[in-house]
């Protein structure tokens, strides 16, 4: 985002610059037309952005136990919408979802780690991290993992 504010910054200074020399700016829209304007009616630009759902990858199980283990995710790109709740989400059945079993592990993009617990013992469960933004929630790869035997 600061890259893009830099180059509207640069683009700004470049059009006020060359806005003197009656030069035409071409827009090309994605439907094919082309409309042109001279550079001395233009008072500003503004570019937007459509938001997409988040990329993330859910990192391997660790700590397994009879009753508990580690999982997490990384947030690698947040679709241009800030990341309003990340976590991981666990099932006995493949693909769980938010209406499943969740952990709530903060908001933004980077890495995470999260908890299961109340498991059960020689169970296998599956498992994928998840986040939210303003477009809706995507989800990480799936990871199924064994739960250990009882430690009695």
């Amino acid at each position: 985002m600061k890259s893009l504010i830099i180059l509207l910054i640069f683009f700004i200074g470049l059009i006020t610059e060359i806005k003197s020399q009656n030069t035409i700016m071409n827009i090309h829209q994605t439907n094919g037309n082309v409309t042109q304007i001279p550079l001395n009616d233009i008072d500003s630009i503004t570019y937007t952005i459509n938001p997409e759902l988040p990329t993330l990858n859910t990192l391997n199980v660790n700590n397994i136990g009879p009753t508990s283990a580690s999982s997490g995710g990384e947030i690698i790109n947040d679709g241009g919408s800030n990341i309003i709740q990340r976590g991981i989400c666990w099932s006995l059945n493949s693909s769980p979802t938010v209406t499943d079993n969740i952990s709530s592990d903060g908001t933004g993009i980077g890495i995470f780690s999260s908890d299961m617990y109340a498991l059960t013992p020689n169970t296998t469960y599956f498992v994928r991290s998840y986040a939210t933004n303003s477009v809706g929630t995507a989800y990480g790869n799936e990871i199924s993992f064994n739960t250990t035997g009882n430690n009695w």
